[in-house]
């Protein structure tokens, strides 16, 4: 059987953009940017004075949006504190491509722009153009007119534009993106010098993280040369096996497992002594950016053989196999009686001191919501243990208001959920936990 490895893909160059007089290509990273003055500028939703060059000497940051990018949206009260935080040296200017009435009507009614200075380019035909992006968040970095950077929100912080207004290369993880990549063709050969497939029958692939392709996991059976193919595009370790082994096993016996949540969260894996659980999956506390991260530790993994009639469900499984020889380890669902979070109707008696690790809670903050949100926020933290619902006195719509601090446990959040009649208890119950093990010989 062949075996290839590692095998990153290579993006394909500029294309032609015309607007006005101007003919120009897209611009690539390092390049200098056209000579462009921008038009149809709004601030503070009402028509700007004056326009914005591309060429300063100031770092430039477009930050493109549009009215239905909620996370765009809420980070532009950040967006504009970057901006005074140093003023003089960093301008930022929004970019969408939506009418100028209707910018104005939405910058107005909008709580999170109201108030929000920060200038913004309506109508936009060009720098989308010359920029070009498949997902928002997207920014823009330009500096002393050098197409410097595109990335995403995580990258506006302090830190990240002290780091470009220091000049020197940026070892970022660029958001590089492929419009209508066609995961039907073999990952393989598909985005790199190899030319055509070769007459293969049977392969496999491992691979790191496939640069401008967005996370796909599927089986494509090709009628023609009588193969299928499994594939697996930028994902994290963990989600692969949690794909698989939901697809391999069938809905029925999927929903029958007992779990705190329908998807996977950070609570519900089990990791080993040597495979950091960081390697795989995400966590926020302990890792750098996402992107980042997704570049050095997501994989692609990809499979061919030939089709004699396997079921859907045993190509996943074969998937599973063969994933598990290439790493050295496979990741199953094992049920473990563990100490769990349980809330239940309250009855009285002690508060608990169990320690919370509230993660995403960086000061006191105010949740407002269904106690199903709650919960759900609770086990996307890795060391709280899986949260379940027993309570039968609110309804997965009813609210409720808590303070919630990084020092958060669990009586001072059952302190706030007396008035709600129902509290968080330690319980042991029976979980099938994600569990890392080694394969057998």
């Amino acid at each position: 059987m062949v075996r290839l490895t590692w095998i990153m893909l290579l993006l394909t160059g500029g294309t032609p953009v015309c607007f006005g007089q101007l003919t120009a290509h897209r611009v690539e990273l390092g390049q200098k940017v056209p000579d462009y003055v921008v038009p149809n500028i709004l601030n503070n939703g009402v028509p700007n004075v004056g326009n914005v060059n591309l060429n300063n000497d100031q770092l430039l940051i477009l930050d493109f949006w549009d009215t239905a990018c909620s996370a765009c949206i809420k980070a532009m009260p950040k967006m504009e504190a970057l901006q005074n935080r140093f003023d003089g040296s960093v301008r930022v200017l929004a970019v969408t491509h939506e009418s100028r009435s209707k910018i104005e009507k939405f910058w107005k009614a909008n709580p999170f722009l109201s108030k929000i200075r920060i200038p913004t380019v309506v109508e936009d035909s060009v720098l989308s153009r010359l920029f070009p992006y498949v997902s928002r968040p997207h920014l823009v970095w330009i500096r002393n007119g050098i197409f410097v950077a595109q990335t995403n929100g995580d990258y506006a912080t302090g830190e990240y534009i002290e780091e470009v207004l220091r000049g020197g290369r940026l070892d970022w993880a660029m958001k590089n993106e492929i419009p209508d990549f066609d995961y039907s063709q073999p990952l393989v050969f598909a985005r790199t010098h190899m030319g055509d497939a070769p007459d293969f029958k049977e392969y496999d692939a491992l691979m790191g993280h496939q640069s401008g392709v967005r996370g796909h996991l599927g089986i494509y059976r090709d009628t023609v040369s009588g193969t299928i193919r499994g594939v697996v595009v930028n994902m994290p370790i963990a989600h692969v096996y949690f794909q698989l082994l939901r697809k391999s096993m069938g809905w029925d016996a999927f929903s029958s497992l007992k779990r705190p949540a329908t998807f996977i969260t950070p609570n519900q894996l089990m990791d080993c002594d040597d495979i950091p659980y960081h390697h795989l999956f995400y966590d926020r506390q302990v890792d750098r950016n996402k992107p980042e991260w997704d570049r050095d530790n997501e994989i692609s993994f990809e499979t061919m053989f030939v089709d004699s009639g396997q079921s859907d469900s045993a190509v996943y499984r074969r998937m599973l196999s063969e994933l598990d020889r290439r790493l050295g380890f496979g990741i199953r669902f094992q049920r473990k009686r563990i100490k769990c979070l349980v809330l239940r109707n309250h009855v009285g008696g002690g508060y608990g001191d169990t320690q919370f690790d509230m993660c995403g809670v960086d000061d006191t903050a105010t949740f407002s919501g269904p106690l199903t949100n709650l919960i759900y926020k609770l086990n996307q933290c890795r060391l709280v243990p899986p949260v379940f619902n027993e309570s039968d006195r609110l309804s997965s719509q009813s609210n409720v208001e808590l303070l919630l601090t990084p020092d958060s446990d669990i009586a001072s959040i059952n302190r706030q959920l007396e008035r709600y009649r129902v509290q968080f208890v330690l319980a042991e119950r029976e979980v099938d936990m994600m569990v890392v093990v080694r394969p057998t010989s």
